[in-house]
Parts: structure tokens; sequence; C-alpha cells
């Protein structure tokens, strides 16, 4: 695509709609302007006996009369501060804090004579005490950084007594909390929350984060997740994850504390759940319970992609999908509630226990039930633009499902002795899922007219039954720098599927005809894997250190294929279709060999990998003469890492079998106008990947700048030929279509700001761009395709007090499709989306809050069956009344003017798709929520602690 498009494309957007941009424009700019005019302090901080400067020492300015906390700063490498944006003519108290040393103290008053003042050198005294015994209530240092240990203390940032930890983590520096609920730390991504050290649901992070009050919490610890190089095999790849560990107030280490709620509304909407928590020492229970049908699980469960903890609660793949309505979770193929689209009835129960009966050993058991009965009626619209005309096919359906699943998990960390320990995991997983779905899908061309019609019902039975184990063992080698693990797990899994298809098939051209349709259609495809890994580390020096590693791993999998018709009855499905059936059988045996140098000299690290990898591959066919296919592929592949400062560059080589799935063939003709073929004929995918990611943080501003870069390139990839006929039949083939290659580029800069008068603000910017060259396969027809996606977003927080706060947000995406004017089939086509949206939150005393956010999207792809735009309210006002305000009335309001559309617009290579379903539109819901707890402040304060369940 040429300079000119590119220009000629965002002028029309930025005109279009530039009546949206001046007001996010204006506030920038009044921003900047405000936090120009203040007060400040500046210094630098020593060690009082070498005069060197303390670097991340907190310096933090109180009011003095009540001790609140006004703002803070971080000092540099040479130990040097400074402290904007203070207010004027009150008395201030300023308080400096490093980890093993005793605090400096001083007041002061900044007026328009005196606008800012010189402390000099300020030196500080080691302190033979731990710096928390020192420290006067009356006034808490906000952060402390203890080695590779970064501290909040909680109590230094105020929330409201309704507060979640959620809302606390918010309020933190350097740390971002998504719409989602996802947290990041600096950039880096939280895999794990503790709740003191200890797991909680499973590392399900969600259900400490928007379940625990925040005035629970004592401290916010922040720590690299260094077991990330241990259990999940990224051996030194890149930089880490987060871990943040909550500390509880004294008092709470024995006691009870939950919430229940209960909530009813207009259109049959209700909820009801209920958690309950209880601490004795070492040993903690947790019990949840909801029901609800407003699309979504009511202590978000439905909320786990970042939650990689679940990994070593002996859980696998997981994953979320957001949609017009709401949002859903799948964790190894279960729904823990909500639903993106239709109306979903969720249900689901669960407890989790943890145990820890001495220092070296924990013990952790999970149980969870849930279950989904979700109705979607829909109706869609997929484009595919041809030079001689559009191919449109229209789908109206309606659609039940029902999902149960049962998952059982539990595990132990046991520490041997201080140079070696031992983990278990092991999991089962039961599922079924039920779908009934009527539909009437029609092809036609705009030049032609009408090609075919499709109209009938399919049932469909799927189970799941997945059992897995994994025992880790570590030792590190006495007096050296030596360390040695091993590893073994298994997994085994089945999931038979059961599908009937029953429809009238009508061909309206070329010539009219018509096709009763009744088939079932069994699938399985179970699988089994059983490994073992080996890993030995050492260390030379502080320059040079290599480790070896070493896994072998044996699946054995497959996919059987069953297809059978009616017999002349008509009645049962009896008769076998040979042509359709099929089993396929897999065996693949993989070895790993990998041997690492790292050199490491200041800031600057190198680590090149190089890996022996052998797989055999062994496929077997039922139906074929010649049944077996065998690849044995021996592979030398380069890994590479380094690191300067900062900054992390990887650069990694993959070569990875075509999964079965694409290879049986058998043809699925569930839906006979769109039907999926498999190739036994496909080849092995190689890939090689190089990223690179930067993160930088200025802890005087409060400044972050994240970029991350991905450039990935495939051959041998696996791509879909699409056949069209006359009739608007689709069938899909997968074949191995030469070289691809996908770019990516994300920036993001955000940054805080506190100016006088208790207001504060701040703002993200981000930008995302990314370019794809693939192939499209069309009939006999192969030529290239060109994508391009950007994406530029803008954010701001403006906080009065934490009385007032207006969150405005605005994104405008451009997605294009450019094909070579040659190809005589495609042309190009763009999707253009503005998503405009935000909350405005108003807290009038520490009894009542209200809450109003909106929507707005629009897209540039339209239908003559939906609107091409949506817009959605919602507010919501909470009272909160009794001892410590521990119970909350809610009425919330759900799209108060009754405008949101479910309507959601696709682009791929080849199409454009627009969607539309039945949504949750306007109701009202009054909803009560009871904080359950067994202390008081005063009691936590001294220390004692309450034998009562209930305290009102």
């Amino acid at each position: 695509m040429s300079l000119p498009l590119w220009i000629y494309t965002y002028k029309n957007v930025i005109l279009k709609h530039m009546l949206r941009i001046p007001f996010f424009l204006l506030l920038f700019f009044l921003i900047q302007n405000l936090s120009a005019q203040t007060l400040s302090i500046n210094g630098i901080v020593v060690d009082s006996a070498t005069k060197k400067g303390l670097n991340l020492a907190t310096i933090a300015v109180y009011d003095a009369k009540d001790t609140s906390i006004i703002k803070y700063r971080l000092s540099d490498t040479k130990g040097a501060f400074k402290v904007p944006s203070l207010p004027e003519g009150i008395l201030l108290r300023l308080l400096i804090t490093v980890a093993g040393y005793e605090p400096y103290r001083k007041e002061f008053i900044l007026t328009s004579a005196i606008p800012s003042i010189d402390f000099g050198i300020v030196a500080l005294k080691t302190s033979e005490k731990q710096l928390d015994e020192v420290v006067v209530f009356s006034e808490i240092p906000p952060v402390l950084f203890k080695k590779d240990t970064i501290e909040f203390n909680a109590a230094s940032f105020k929330t409201l007594p309704t507060a979640l930890v959620d809302d606390l983590l918010k309020k933190l520096p350097g740390v971002e909390v998504g719409d989602d609920g996802s947290i990041q730390v600096q950039g880096r991504p939280v895999t794990r929350i503790l709740v003191d050290g200890k797991q909680f649901f499973g590392g399900n992070y969600k259900m400490a984060t928007r379940n625990l009050p925040a005035n629970l919490i004592d401290k916010v610890q922040v720590v690299d997740d260094t077991e990330q190089y241990e259990f999940e095999n990224v051996r030194r790849e890149g930089p880490l994850s987060k871990v943040i560990n909550l500390t509880f107030k004294k008092g709470v280490k024995r006691g009870f504390f939950g919430r229940a709620y209960l909530g009813g509304g207009t259109n049959e909407r209700n909820e009801l759940g209920a958690l309950l928590n209880m601490f004795r020492d070492t040993l903690q229970l947790s019990l949840v319970g909801y029901k609800n049908n407003l699309n979504r699980s009511s202590f978000s469960l439905q909320d786990l992609s970042e939650a990689g903890g679940f990994n070593r609660s002996g859980m696998g793949s997981f994953g979320s999908t957001y949609g017009v309505s709401g949002q859903r979770i799948n964790i190894n193929g279960i729904a823990f509630g909500g639903g993106t689209t239709g109306i979903n009835n969720s249900q689901g129960i669960g407890a989790n226990l943890n145990h820890a009966p001495s220092k070296d050993l924990s013990l952790f058991a999970q149980y969870f039930y849930n279950s989904n009965l979700n109705e979607v009626i829909s109706s869609n619209t997929t484009t595919i633009p041809l030079v001689n005309g559009f191919n449109i096919s229209n789908t109206v359906s309606a659609m039940n499902t029902i999902e149960r699943s049962n998952n059982l998990n539990g595990g132990l960390n046991w520490r041997l002795d201080s140079l070696s320990r031992i983990q278990l995991r092991i999991g089962y997983v039961s599922q079924l899922n039920l779908l009934s779905n009527n539909s009437n899908q029609g092809f036609k061309n705009d030049q032609i007219g009408n090609l075919s019609n499709f109209n009938g019902d399919l049932f469909s039975n799927d189970s799941v039954k997945r059992f897995n184990y994994s025992i880790f063992y570590s030792r590190r080698i006495a007096n050296s720098k030596k360390s040695f693990s091993m590893s073994h797990s298994y997994i085994n899994n089945n999931n038979p599927l059961s599908q009937i298809t029953e429809s009238i098939n009508t061909i309206i051209f070329p010539q009219i005809g018509s096709q009763v349709f009744e088939q079932l259609r069994r699938t399985n495809t179970p699988s089994s894997s059983i490994s073992g890994s080996v890993y030995f580390e050492n260390v030379f020096n502080k320059y040079l250190s290599y480790y070896i590693s070493s896994r072998y791993e044996r699946t054995i999998s497959g996919k059987q294929v069953q297809t059978v018709t009616k017999s002349t009855n008509g009645l049962v499905y009896d008769s076998l279709i040979l042509s359709g059936t099929n089993d396929l059988r897999r065996q693949l045996d993989m070895f790993k060999g990998d041997v690492n140098l790292v050199w490491k000299i200041n800031k600057i690290r190198l680590r090149t990998s190089f890996v022996l990898q052998n797989q055999l591959i062994n496929d077997k066919y039922s139906n074929f003469n010649n049944n077996h296919f065998i690849q044995n592929l021996t592979n030398v592949l380069l890994n590479m890492s380094l690191t300067i400062n900062k900054i992390n560059m990887q650069y990694y080589q993959r070569v990875e079998a075509p999964s079965i799935n694409n290879l049986i063939p058998v043809a699925d003709n569930s839906n006979p106008f769109q039907v999926i073929n498999g190739n036994r004929l496909l080849q092995p995918i190689r890939s090689s990947t190089f990223n690179t990611s930067a993160n930088f943080v200025n802890n005087k501003t409060g400044a972050m700048l994240i970029i991350i870069t991905n450039s990935s390139f495939y051959s041998n990839p696996v791509i879909n030929r699409l056949s069209i006929d006359s009739s608007g039949l689709q069938t899909y083939t997968p074949e191995n279509a030469g070289n691809i290659f996908s770019h990516s580029v994300s920036i993001n800069y955000s940054r805080k700001y506190r100016a006088k008068n208790g207001f504060s603000f701040g703002y993200n910017t981000g930008f995302f761009g990314s370019y794809d060259f693939s192939r499209v396969l069309i009939d006999e027809n192969s030529f290239t395709a060109n994508q391009f996606s950007q994406n530029i977003s803008l954010s701001i927080n403006l906080n009065f007090n934490n009385k007032f706060e207006i969150l405005p947000q605005y994104r405008i995406g451009l997605s294009q499709s450019r094909f070579p004017a040659s190809n005589k089939i495609l042309n190009n086509f763009n999707l253009v989306t503005n998503d405009i949206g935000g909350s405005i939150i108003y807290r009038p005393s520490t009894s009542i809050a209200i809450t109003t956010n909106f929507r707005y999207i629009q897209q540039s792809v339209s239908s003559p069956i939906v609107p091409p735009n949506s817009f959605v309210t919602n507010a919501d006002i909470t009272y909160s009344f009794l001892q410590s305000r521990r119970a909350q009335l809610k009425l919330y309001l759900n799209d108060v003017f009754n405008t949101n559309r479910g309507v959601t617009g696709s682009i791929t290579e080849r199409a454009t798709s627009v969607t539309n379903s039945n949504i949750l539109n306007r109701y009202f819901l009054l909803s009560f929520y009871y904080d359950i707890r067994d202390w008081s402040k005063r009691k936590i304060e001294s220390g004692e602690i309450s034998n009562k369940l209930f305290r009102f």
C-alpha cells in the first residue's frame, strides 16, 4: 500500500470525527499548564557514613494536621529528589524513609513568597531495628524498597469504606488495572496474587482483588515471579512477570469474613451470592456460591486470562472472550459463568482449602461446579467482495446451550530441607455441553440473485473428561552455585462429540432442486501424553553461567469420525457411511536437548541457546491401503536473548507438526453449505520470531513508557483454501502455503500528576500497529493479502478530592485489506471503528457513591438489517450504612436509554461480517450487600481477636 493511500484514509477519518477530539486535547493542555503552576521541595538523601546517595528513598509529604498523605516521590540513583505540586499556606510534614535507615522528619510551609525549599544534604543513619518497628502510627511511609521487593502501605492510599482490593491497587503508582481486571506492575503482567503468602482460590487472583475488602489489607508487596522459570519452562526467556502478596492487618490471622448479597429487578433480572472465608493461622477455607441471569459470574470467575497460577493448580488452557453484552471465560474448556451475547443464566459453587501444617509443607484442594444456560437469537451477514459481484450469506439462528462442569484440583509444596523441595499437582475435569440450534442460511449474489437456502436444526452433545498430574523436584547443591531439577507430568483427555443435522437444502441457481439432509456425525479426539525433563545449572562467576536441559515427551492422540444416516424406515440412525468414517491415530515421540550460555556484564546480559529437537511422528489411518505415514524430523534451533538495562530482545525458532484436526480426510459437513475438509499431506510448520520490549519508568515524575514489538516469519503455514460453487456452497481445505510474516508494534505512555487543592489527574495514550503478509486461496487462485491495523487511544483521569472523578476515553481503529489488482477476485476494503466511552463518579459523602459509564461505538461496516453504531449508558447509586458501612444498597440501571445494540463487525483477508444478537437491554436492579466480619477496627489495632462470627 502506498503512502498517499494511508494519508488519504486517515484524513477522511480524522475530518469525520474532528469534533470529538478537541475536548480531549483541551483537557490535555489544561492539565499540562496546571502542572507547571506548583510549589515544590528538593534535596539529596545520602548515607551518613559513606556520603553516597541513596537510590529509591521514599520522600513523602503529609498534611501535618491530620497526617494524610499529599504526595510522594522516589530519589534517583544519586539520591536527589524533587516533589512538585505541593499546596500553599498549610503546615506540611516531610518524611524520608529507606529500608535499614532511621527515618527523617521535618515540618515546613510553602507560600507565594517561599515557593520552594531546598533541604540540601539529608544524611540518614543506619538502624539496627526494622523500619516497621520504629515508624509511629501518625505517619506511614507509602512505599519501601527492600532489595527485590516493592512494599506499599495500604493506609497511605485512601479508598472508600466499601472499596475492594481492586480499588486499592488502582491507587498504587506503577500499577495498572485493566477493565478486564488484569494487572500490570511497571509494564509487567501479574500472574499471581498471594494472600499472606498463600494461594487464594488456586491462584485466581480476581477472586482476591474483586472480593476481599481493601480495609483488611496492611501491605501490598510486589516481587518477581521466579517460579515462572520452574513451572512454565521458560528458561531465562526475557523479563519476569510479577507476584503480588497481600498481607492482612493484625487480628485477621484468625477469624471469619466474607460478603453476601441478594438482588432483584425488572425483566426478571436477579442475582444471589455469598463468599465466606475462614482463617485460623495456617488454615484458610473459602466457600463461594452464586446464581444470576445478568450475563456475568457473580465473583468474576469468568475473568482468568492472566491468572497463570492456575497452571500450578493442575489447570492448563484458559481464555477470555468479550462481547456486546458481557464477558465469558473458559478454563480447560469450562465456562465459569457469563456470556457475550444472548440471555445467560449462571450458577456455581466452589470451595478452596489452603493449609500449611508446618513452615516447610503447604497443601491445597479446590472444587468448582458451574452451570450455564444460554439463549442466543442472532442474525449474521457475511460479505465476500468479488470483482464480478458480492457473494452474501445471511443467517438467522436461535440457539440454546446448556453447560455443566465439575473441576477438582489439589496439590502440595514440600520443602524437604534447606536445599530441596517437591511440588505435586493433580486435577480432574468433567464437562457436558448440550446445544440445540435452529437456523436458516441463505446465499445470494448481488448480480445473479438468490443462489441457495439451508433450513434446519443442529443438535450436539459434547463431553470432556480430563485427568492430569505433575511432579516437580528441585535441589541446590550445597556450597556451590549449582542447581538441579526434574519434572514429570501426565495428561489424559477424552472428548466424544455427537452432532445430528436435519435440514432441507434448496438449490436455486443454476437450477432449482431440493434435498432432505439427515445425518449423525460422531467424533472423538482422545489424547494422552507423558513427559519428563531434567535441568542443570552452574554459575561459574558473576559474568558467566550455563545451563543444560533435556526433555522427552510421548503423545498418543487421535481423531475418530463416524458418519451415520437413517435406515430405510427413516426412524433410527443406524446406517454407517464408510466414506465418511475414519480413525486417525498418532504417536509423537519428541526429544529436546538445550544448551545455554549466559554472559552478564553490568546491565548487559546475553544468552545463547542451541536446541537439538527430534520428532518421530507416526500417523496411522484406518481406511487407506498405505495407512502409515512416518516422519522423522531432526532440527537444530537457535534461541537468543539480549538485555541492555531495561531493553530486552529475543529470537527463537520453532518446528511444529500439523494438527491432527487438519489431517483427517473425512469432511465435516455438519453444515451442508459450509464444508470443512482435511488434508493428510500437510507438512510441519516452521517459524522464527523476533521481539523486543522496553520499559522506562521515571521515579521522579511517575511517568511510564512501554514499547513492545514482535515479528514472526512462517514457512509452510496452514491456510484454508476456499472454494465457492455456483450455488454458494463454501468448502474449506487446509494447505501449506509458502511463506507469510507479521509485524506489530505497541507504544504506551502514561503519567499521573497531583495538583494543589486535592485535584489530581493522569493520562494514558497508546498506539498499536500491525502488518500481516498472508496468502489468499480461492478456488484455483492464489495471491497475496496485505492487512494493516492501527489503533490510537487516549484516556484521562480527573480526580477532585476523591469526591468527583471523570474518566473519558477515546479510541480510533482502522483495519484494511489490500490485494493485487491483478487477482480479479477480491477488492480492497476497510473497517473503521470509533470507540468513545468513560465514566463519571460522584461521592457526595462517605456513605453515597454515584457512578455513570457510557460507551459509543461506530463501525464503517454496514448491513441492511443492522445499524452501524451502538450506544449504551449504565448508572448506579450505592448507599452504605450500619457499623463501618458494612451494608450497602445499590440501585443499578442497565442501558439507561435502551439504545444498546448487539452489533459486532469484523474483517478478515477475505470478507466482512456483521452480527446482531439479542442482549440485555434496559433493566433496573436493586441489590443488598453485606460484609461479614468478626472484628472491629479497635480490635485489630489492639491485636485482640474476636470469637464471634457476626458483629453488627
